[in-house]
């Protein structure tokens, strides 16, 4: 009993074609479907494997520098002290302004040099956690006191950061005398509190 049309036979033609286009097709869909997730899976296991290494060598360097501590931490503890009596530890920020101020305005003073303007900025928090006060400054003076003042603010107990300085050559007038230099300067003086 024959249902429907009797199937068609492949040519010898068409048969060697089919098994060209399953010789080349097989390897390539052998390596996608199973040896490229493997290859795969077995570099995640080696980058897994190569960090829990370096993980287990950092615990034991810190297990064999236990001992070691409990003068580390008072070390630590000595420089976070001595670096916290650089900062501005008042109350708060606007009482930490003013002691910069007063501070920078010693300086000048020291310095013979004529401040003539000052404005504060509002402090900002920085992404390390301190606070930075800011203060603008306007000054007139000779090279030498420029310099000294200077000098005096660099090595202030105080973390002190200048981060503009701008000196501009004046010519004044002194009485009968000869015209004098003065030097105008325009700097930005930082410190920091916790």
């Amino acid at each position: 009993m024959s249902y429907g049309k009797p199937r068609a036979r492949l040519s010898t033609r068409d048969r060697r074609a089919l098994r060209l286009g399953v010789m080349l097709v097989g390897p390539v869909l052998a390596y996608t479907v199973a040896a490229k997730p493997y290859f795969a899976s077995v570099q995640a296991a080696k980058a897994a494997l190569a960090t829990q290494r370096d993980l287990l060598d950092r615990e034991r360097a810190l297990a064999a520098g236990a001992p070691l501590l409990p003068k580390q931490s008072t070390i630590v503890r000595a420089a976070a002290a001595q670096a916290r009596e650089r900062l501005y530890t008042d109350a708060d920020p606007i009482t930490a302004t003013a002691a910069l101020g007063r501070d920078i305005t010693q300086a000048f003073e020291d310095a013979g040099i004529a401040l003539q303007h000052t404005e504060a900025r509002e402090p900002v928090k920085r992404p390390d956690g301190l606070r930075e006060l800011t203060i603008d400054l306007r000054a007139e003076g000779d090279f030498e006191g420029i310099l000294y003042m200077l000098s005096l603010l660099e090595g202030d107990d105080r973390l002190l950061r200048v981060s503009r300085v701008g000196i501009e050559r004046r010519v004044g007038q002194t009485g009968d005398q000869d015209a004098t230099e003065v030097l105008g300067i325009v700097a930005t003086v930082h410190g920091y509190m916790p």
